[in-house]
């Protein structure tokens, strides 16, 4: 009774059916109007959020149809917090609005948007006349006048560390065009100081903007689409997704070394953002990068070595660690695995995955249990080969012969990145690891036999840690290790 008095007098309580009640007005104007809704979720949540009663309405664009379909958008969206409608691919020359009450009436409230989302539509036109007018070229030159970040150099710097990046990144990758790439991270930052951008209206088509000019002034489709995706966390092109790396990297490593890395829930920066954009981007695109290499590099473009690098390769590891828990692998799969390869994101993504297609029953577990065993009883042995000539045992012989007989299959199939086969390969031991563990007593008291078993072990640690440190791996329901041998 109470929620439905509420409703009477306008106030509709339930966010849910506010929101589906707003979509359903929207579609539906939208179909009067002979087109259909430009869908945007963040938009409909936010005014879900600023009405009670929601009623929409319908507006007229004027003759602005014929601009940049994305700065139209962003108008309409950003500033006015209006919706478009398409036909045929084309926005027509209409918006809607989500009013607050249904009492409100149309004639008046209509020539106040109107009014104001037009007002915002001139100036969006008059600045891509003038910055248009002007060309790119005028605008890379100003760079040079511009501070990028102070102590590290201007924003003519940061184009050429770029382009020095950029070349460093890419050298292993197939179908990568450099000549697009350097044009592109020529022209990368140009928009920054454009009118569009520079006048703080529309300063969220950064790179949009830049993508939009270099495509009225003739520049290729390669270079307009790496412009237009340097901020994505999604690009669709190896040229993009090295120059939004690239862009990132110098961010982060720059911040660092000025003294502003994210402390606590502080980021103002949102270097934890722009670093968890690059792992994304290195495995989504399948790019191998050493990070840690990386790193080296962008210092050496900045003329520094400082202390930072360790800090900063520290920071994306533990970015990385969390990338790959947040896709729902096993948090100890992916502890196991950083624990031998946590510099190329994409090479750890691919052990990760290797993991998931073998995860059959309890194979990992059982696995886990005996590699728990070599891990404690080895921690303080030096890694040598064992002497064959010692083994007194049966089962030594042949954990021996089974870890001799996958070893060079492990190393060829870790040197092609095959980890499904590196695994099952590992898995294929276990039979003899186990029956090692109930036949044999390590800790005996003659030294010589007793260091020749610690090798033994060891040298099985060894072929596991090419692939992972298992050791790390949970054994479910808290299972006891035992820990004499």
């Amino acid at each position: 009774e109470y929620l439905q008095k509420l409703k009477d007098a306008y106030v509709i309580v339930d966010p849910n059916e506010r929101r589906k009640l707003i979509h359903d007005q929207l579609k539906k104007a939208a179909k009067t109007l002979g087109g259909t809704l430009v869908e945007d979720n963040e938009l409909l949540d936010e005014v879900t959020n600023m009405v009670e009663y929601p009623n929409v309405l319908v507006c007229d664009l004027g003759g602005f149809t014929d601009l940049p379909r994305q700065v139209l958008q962003t108008a309409l969206a950003k500033h006015q917090r209006a919706f478009v409608v398409e036909k045929k691919g084309k926005i027509i020359p209409h918006f809607l609005v989500v009013t607050n009450s249904p009492k409100i009436k149309p004639d008046l409230a209509r020539p106040w948007f109107e009014r104001m989302a037009i007002s915002r539509l001139e100036d969006a036109d008059f600045f891509i006349k003038e910055d248009l007018d002007k060309g790119l070229k005028p605008l890379v030159e100003e760079e040079a006048r511009v501070e990028w970040i102070k102590g590290i150099g201007s924003l003519a710097d940061k184009t050429r560390f770029l382009t020095e990046l950029g070349t460093f990144l890419s050298k292993d990758v197939n179908g990568f065009d450099k000549e697009a790439y350097n044009r592109a991270a020529q022209l990368a930052k140009a928009d920054l100081l454009s009118n569009l951008v520079r006048e703080k209206e529309f300063t969220s088509l950064q790179g949009t903007a830049g993508a939009i000019y270099a495509e009225r002034l003739g520049e290729s489709k390669e270079v307009c689409t790496a412009i237009g995706s340097q901020y994505s966390d999604s690009p669709t092109t190896l040229e993009g997704s090295v120059l939004g790396i690239a862009d990132r990297l110098l961010n982060i490593c720059a911040t660092f070394l000025v003294g502003k890395p994210p402390k606590g829930s502080r980021d103002p920066f949102a270097l934890r953002r722009q670093a968890t954009a690059v792992m994304k981007i290195l495995t989504d695109l399948e790019i191998h990068t050493q990070i840690p290499k990386a790193i080296k590099k962008v210092l050496s473009l900045f003329g520094k070595k400082e202390k930072q690098e360790g800090q900063i390769a520290d920071f994306l590891r533990d970015r990385q660690v969390l990338f790959f828990k947040d896709k729902d692998f096993a948090y100890d799969w992916v502890d196991a695995v950083a624990a031998v390869a946590a510099d190329d994101p994409y090479d750890a993504f691919l052990r990760l995955k290797a993991f998931g297609e073998l995860d059959k029953g309890d194979e990992f577990r059982l696995v886990a249990v005996g590699q728990k065993r070599v891990a404690n009883i080895t921690r303080s042995t030096q890694f040598s080969l064992p002497d064959a000539s010692l083994f007194g045992q049966v089962e030594e012989k042949k954990l021996w012969e089974e870890t001799e007989r996958i070893r060079p299959e492990v190393e060829s199939a870790v040197g092609s990145r095959n980890y499904k086969k590196a695994l099952e390969l590992l898995l294929s031991i276990r039979p003899a690891i186990d029956n090692f563990f109930d036949e044999v007593f390590v800790m005996v008291e003659d030294e010589e036999v007793k260091n020749n078993r610690l090798h033994l072990l060891n040298s099985v640690k060894q072929e596991f840690l090419k692939v992972a440190d298992f050791s790390k791996i949970v054994v479910e329901g808290g299972r006891k290790i035992d820990t004499t041998f």
